[in-house]
């Protein structure tokens, strides 16, 4: 698995694809989640968006569905404060020149003023459910932004209230 931190800037086109692709698969069609998927939040420049590059089995679509808890609002317009985001990687092909599924994806806005970041569209592709990935991915992602002593919160379906408690998160509302 590959993680990659990018901007809305630094995203290919076939990137910004396979993630909108796998939210509005598992969102709108699989979830049957009645919220507008695509917002201005994607191409905001304090969003950071987090895709899990699978370079393996198993093979077949990873957009044709998947898990994770929806995110409500998303309120924050400063710019993100200490988050790298480019690391070297382009598009979806690997070094080989192979595509590479996009496995996991999650979104996060970091809020200066209110130090919070937002964590939203945490989903993981159907093939790759099961594994662990979801759990990686949020840890990869407290990990980035761990220096910044930011508050993270995020919206989740009751479904998943559990697994992130096992994260530290606690229930507000």
């Amino acid at each position: 698995m590959r993680w990659e931190f990018r901007s809305y800037a630094e995203l290919s086109k076939d990137e910004l694809l396979a993630l909108l692709k796998l939210r509005v698969d598992v969102f709108v069609v699989e979830q049957a989640c009645a919220y507008p998927e695509i917002d201005n939040h994607d191409n905001a420049n304090n969003t950071l968006h987090l895709l899990g590059f699978a370079m393996g089995e198993p093979l077949g679509s990873a957009q044709s569905g998947g898990s994770g808890g929806s995110e409500g609002s998303d309120g924050s317009e400063d710019r993100s404060e200490g988050l790298g985001t480019h690391d070297g990687h382009e598009g979806l092909a690997s070094a080989g020149g192979a595509a590479d599924e996009l496995a996991a994806y999650c979104r996060f806005m970091p809020h200066a003023r209110r130090r919070e970041i937002r964590i939203g569209r945490v989903v993981v592709a159907e093939p790759w459910r099961r594994r662990g990935l979801a759990r990686t991915m949020m840890l990869e992602l407290m990990s980035k932004v761990s220096h910044l002593k930011y508050d993270l919160v995020l919206s989740a379906q009751t479904t998943v209230i559990d697994f992130y408690a096992s994260l530290g998160f606690v229930i507000e509302s």
